[in-house]
């Protein structure tokens, strides 16, 4: 219990930092109600997170970060998992908080489950992969770009290192 909250205190601490070391993050989460979370801790601990709401678009927020404002940016997978480019130093540490599996109750889950029973957790597997590579690529761009991914779930364990291409695998 409170393991999420856990972690993104954690993860609020680590961007401090690296930001200490002139080294800004990327942190994207599943939920609103995640960010919130990390923007809250990211103020307690003295980061200057970047993020959306109150005016501020997702795509706004990502162009003032790239101008080289604040410590960190905050979003959602829906907004920064894929369609951002961070290269060169700009964001060169991302944390990834958790795969987003679907709601179990959720129409499209009950009629996945329906559909392909057990099986569904392959295509649930391969979804969040495509995901975890999106957000891993956000950073890097080219074989001379530096950066590193924290994948902060357990849940990744499952099939993160299976997805890796394999002149990443040995960095794993």
């Amino acid at each position: 219990e409170r393991d999420i909250t856990r972690s993104i205190r954690l993860i609020a601490r680590a961007c401090k930092r690296f930001a200490s070391k002139g080294l800004r993050s990327l942190v994207v989460t599943i939920s609103n109600t995640e960010r919130d979370k990390f923007l809250l801790f990211a103020a307690e601990e003295g980061v200057k997170a970047i993020s959306y709401g109150n005016g501020i678009t997702a795509k706004d927020a990502a162009i003032i970060f790239r101008g080289g404002e604040g410590d960190g940016l905050c979003g959602t997978a829906a907004n920064y998992a894929e369609g951002v480019d961070l290269p060169g130093g700009i964001a060169p540490v991302i944390f990834f908080l958790r795969p987003g599996y679907p709601p179990p109750k959720d129409p499209g889950s009950v009629f996945e489950e329906r559909r392909f029973g057990r099986a569904r957790w392959g295509i649930w597997n391969w979804r969040m992969m495509l995901q975890a590579l999106q957000v891993r690529g956000r950073n890097i761009r080219k074989a001379s770009d530096l950066g590193v991914t924290f994948f902060v779930s357990q849940q990744f364990r499952r099939f993160l290192f299976g997805s890796l291409p394999k002149w990443l695998q040995k960095a794993y």
